[in-house]
């Protein structure tokens, strides 16, 4: 039986402007913090605006 998984990045498939629209700010600072990926370097926008 074939597999029903997606293939590639969830921003393959979905739009980053839904994720941030559904989701509040405090949880999606919540994930970057602990998937680790939080910005490298101090940029204008932070990491919670470029999702």
């Amino acid at each position: 039986m074939e597999s029903l998984r997606p293939q590639g990045r969830l921003t393959d498939h979905i739009g980053l402007g839904v994720v941030s629209a559904r989701f509040n700010r405090d949880l999606l600072e919540e994930v970057l913090n602990r998937s680790g990926r939080r910005e490298k370097r101090v940029r204008r926008l932070p990491a919670h605006v470029m999702i």
